[in-house]
């Protein structure tokens, strides 16, 4: 017969075999929901201490109630659970897209409890060298550095979270070593070569695109979602108020990415949220392309899909941001300049002002960077330029 006991105390049994079994309810906090576990012992009394040990550790949260939960299952619990409507929707995608195809079909059927660093460790060297799981073997090129981190910091958080809720004792990311990060080095365009490029694009249909962002840094995406009703034509500024990204699909193969569609998501950060003074020569620009783009409207008529964008397709359509890029190279390419990103525009734009003196801290401002140490980190370079100018001053003092 049953020794019972009071609600979350358990039940001693014993059975038919001689043995006592003794079983305790709980919530699984993977799960939500309730869950048994059951001991045996060859005595009552055994059987009682084991129910006493597990109460115990339940209490004081380092029971592992989820024996059987895989990192899989419970990967995706996290991110339904506790990122969905916290993280935006691009990050999201990129995470479920990661997991999906880089880690799940390594590590996805290893039990949360039994996972190891050597684990991780194995997962990351794998996809540095041969990238994703099942790749045909004439594409075995591995992941960027970069990417295996994209790929590492969800896991981490996705393991913290399971130590806060018990599931775990330790979140085993913490001691794994991923590759090096290789930084990027700066390319920008030198102020002839801009002039250059800006000449041979002035027949283009979006030249006024590429001089726009020449004089104000923005981020590419920032561009293509740029509308009307962002610009002052009386203060002659801008406001970032969105962002034009590319939604990709979650079971897509190479990189886990594929484009699905393009949809308005707000700024990379609040930081990015701003307002952008525009020069004088450029709102002139503007002002000639909003003449030529209400041209556009009443030769497409009644097929223009109006979303007041600044840039767009001639039908009035979102202008993929891939084809910006496309042409800016294309120009370059007419020019006679080197083959660069459009994203060094960007870097042009920051580069000329911190060389021209301006404060570290407006270039920030005007960039939308979260903090001035993102600026003095990516522009180290010209820091160490005015650095060296500024001990040249110091030639006078030991003569």
């Amino acid at each position: 017969m049953a020794k019972r006991r009071g609600n979350g105390e358990g039940t001693i049994t014993k059975r038919s075999d001689g043995r006592y079994m003794g079983q305790i309810s709980f919530k699984d906090p993977a799960t939500a929901k309730t869950k048994r576990k059951t001991v045996y012992g060859k005595t009552q009394k055994e059987a009682m201490e084991k129910l006493n040990k597990i109460k115990y550790e339940i209490q004081i949260g380092v029971f592992n109630v989820s024996d059987d939960i895989t990192f899989e299952a419970w990967a995706l619990t996290w991110l339904k659970e506790y990122k969905k409507n916290s993280l935006k929707k691009g990050t999201y995608t990129m995470y479920r897209a990661n997991f999906n195809n880089h880690v799940f079909p390594y590590i996805g059927k290893i039990k949360l409890k039994d996972l190891q660093p050597r684990h991780l460790q194995n997962l990351y060297n794998r996809l540095l060298d041969n990238g994703r799981k099942g790749s045909s073997r004439s594409n075995k090129t591995g992941l960027s550095p970069a990417t295996i981190k994209r790929i590492h910091v969800p896991i981490g958080s996705c393991l913290k979270q399971a130590v806060r809720n018990g599931l775990i004792n330790r979140n085993v990311a913490t001691v794994v070593e991923i590759p090096k990060q290789l930084k990027h080095e700066i390319k920008p365009l030198l102020k002839e070569d801009i002039q250059l490029f800006l000449e041979y694009a002035k027949l283009d249909r979006l030249y006024v695109a590429f001089l726009l962002e020449c004089g104000t840094g923005l981020r590419r995406g920032e561009l293509a979602a740029l509308k009307w009703s962002n610009i002052d034509f009386d203060n002659n500024t801008l406001q970032v108020k969105q962002s034009l990204v590319v939604r990709y699909d979650m079971n897509a193969a190479d990189e886990g990415r594929k484009a699905t569609a393009l949809e308005f998501d707000s700024p990379k950060t609040e930081k990015s949220k701003r307002t952008v003074p525009i020069p004088q020569p450029i709102m002139v620009g503007l002002r000639k392309h909003k003449a030529r783009q209400s041209e556009e409207k009443l030769r497409v008529g009644k097929y223009y899909n109006d979303n007041d964008l600044v840039f767009c397709n001639i039908d009035g359509s979102p202008l993929h941001p891939a084809t910006i890029t496309t042409k800016f190279k294309s120009l370059l390419k007419k020019a006679g300049l080197k083959d660069a990103r459009f994203h060094d525009l960007r870097h042009s734009f920051a580069t000329l002002l911190l060389e021209m003196n301006e404060h570290p801290k407006v270039v920030q401002e005007l960039l939308g960077h979260s903090s001035i140490t993102t600026t003095l980190d990516i522009y180290s370079h010209v820091s160490l330029d005015k650095k060296e100018e500024a001990v040249q001053k110091l030639n006078a003092v030991f003569i």
